[in-house]
Parts: C-alpha cells; sequence; structure tokens
C-alpha cells in the first residue's frame, strides 16, 4: 500500500461528500486537534513543519496550514484497509495520520488490519485522529410544527441502523476500543454538536440510501424511489436529523 493511488469517485458522490465536509469542518473548527498540534510544536516558538497522511474519500484543504508539509499524502478507505500493508518507503514515516469517515467502510475482518497500518505509518510519538459519525445514531430530531410525519426517510434512517447492526459495524466507541488495543494511548475523544437543517437532512439521507445499495439491501430501482419520496418530505414537513460527530485523539508511543 502506498499513499497517493489513484481512487475515483462518482460526480454525485464526490458532490455529497463536499457538502457533508463543509458541515463537519463548521463543526469541528479545527482540521488538526490542538493537542496534536501542541504536541507536534514542542516547545519551538517558530513553525515545526510535520508530515501529514490523510484517509478519505472526502476532499479536505489542508493548504492553508503552514505547518503541514506539502503535499500531503492521501489514502483512500479501500487502501486503509488493504492486507498488502504499507509500503517499505511509506513506514514510520508520517507524524499524523488524519482520518475521516471510515467507520462504515470497514467490515469486522478490517479492523486489525486498518489499525496496524496505521501504527505501521507512524514515527514513534505519532498521531492519529480520527473523526466519524457514530453510525447507529442517525435519528429525526423534528419536523415542521403541522405537517406531515417524515415516515420514509424515518423507515429509512431506521433501515440503515438495522443493516449497521446487523453487519456488526459497532459504535464510536469501537474505535477508541481498538487504538488502545494496539497500544496507543487515548487523549480526547469527545462528541462535537453538527446544526441541523435540511441541508444536512439530505446529506445523511442521500448517505444512508447509498450505503443500503452498496450492500446490497436497496436495488438501484428501490433507491430512486426513495429518493424521490424523501425529497418530496423534505420539502413538505422539513425534518431534521441529528447525526453524532466524534472525534477520537490517540498517540503512537515513543520507542524506549
Amino acid at each position: 500500500m502506498t499513499p497517493d493511488d489513484e481512487h475515483n469517485l462518482s460526480p454525485s458522490e464526490t458532490s455529497r461528500l463536499e457538502r457533508q465536509q463543509k458541515y463537519i469542518t463548521n463543526a469541528l473548527g479545527f482540521v488538526l486537534h490542538s493537542t496534536v498540534r501542541r504536541s507536534l510544536a514542542g516547545d519551538d516558538l517558530g513553525i515545526k513543519r510535520f508530515r501529514v497522511a490523510v484517509v478519505s474519500d472526502t476532499p479536505i484543504n489542508l493548504d492553508e496550514d503552514p505547518a503541514i508539509d506539502k503535499p500531503w499524502s492521501t489514502l483512500s478507505p479501500t487502501q486503509m484497509t488493504s492486507s498488502t500493508g504499507v509500503a517499505p518507503e511509506s513506514a514510520e514515516q508520517f507524524d499524523v495520520v488524519v482520518v475521516n469517515l471510515l467507520h462504515t467502510s470497514m467490515g469486522v475482518d478490517d479492523w486489525e488490519t486498518t489499525i496496524q497500518n496505521m501504527t505501521d505509518l507512524l514515527r514513534p510519538g505519532g498521531w492519529v485522529q480520527w473523526v466519524d459519525w457514530d453510525p447507529i445514531t442517525a435519528r429525526i430530531a423534528g419536523s415542521t410544527p403541522g405537517t406531515p410525519d417524515a415516515s420514509n426517510l424515518r423507515a429509512f434512517l431506521r433501515n440503515y441502523t438495522d443493516v449497521i447492526q446487523a453487519r456488526n459495524v459497532g459504535s464510536t466507541y469501537r474505535i477508541s476500543t481498538m487504538l488502545k488495543s494496539h497500544g496507543f494511548v487515548e487523549r480526547d475523544s469527545d462528541m462535537y454538536p453538527v446544526a441541523p437543517d435540511i441541508g444536512l437532512t439530505r446529506v445523511v439521507a442521500e448517505g444512508a440510501l447509498d450505503y443500503l445499495e452498496r450492500t446490497g439491501n436497496l436495488s438501484r430501482e428501490e433507491v430512486r424511489a426513495a429518493e424521490a419520496n424523501i425529497e418530496q418530505e423534505i420539502r413538505v414537513s422539513g425534518p431534521l436529523v441529528w447525526y453524532d460527530l466524534w472525534c477520537h485523539i490517540a498517540q503512537k508511543p515513543t520507542k524506549s
């Protein structure tokens, strides 16, 4: 596995991921967590540069951060779960692995490989910053008073959660548990509120339907019908979706 191998997304999926990333960035208020930044800066009053590997299918802009070496390296979720391991030239070359929305891309058998790949990419004392939705928490928080219930959206979110649970994807706590099991020291684990609005509802609904199609639980025709019904409900009832966003920060031990 080598960072920067090409991976392609459809235009519609790219658009959804870009819109989703705006909500995530606004909710977090940072690209790199302050704990990570302080650790890497140390006592140096100047700018200490560091290498970052980004694991994401979602575009993340690091250009404006002067401390990050350019260009940074990127890996797709598929690359991160690869059993071929880390290429020798990439081993222990990074100060930070920034993981963005990987959880639901992983099967039960992918966790050990993925965490090991992260471990191998990082220098001793390096950091993992993992930002992800807690996959079993998508739900409708409210709708416009006096309008019909968004029953189609509610049903598909429930179906999405049921599929997630049946596939044993686990909650957000699996991330911190797995990092600890590989010797990482957890430094921070917290939920960040994402203000619900209609745009977020559309993003979450599109993502849930895409997941149900990719996992074989809905056909393309069923997805198209669901999209039309859900869009009608969004226009009429204005349902607002809550989805718990988490950021886990953990540090690889320094070799003795």
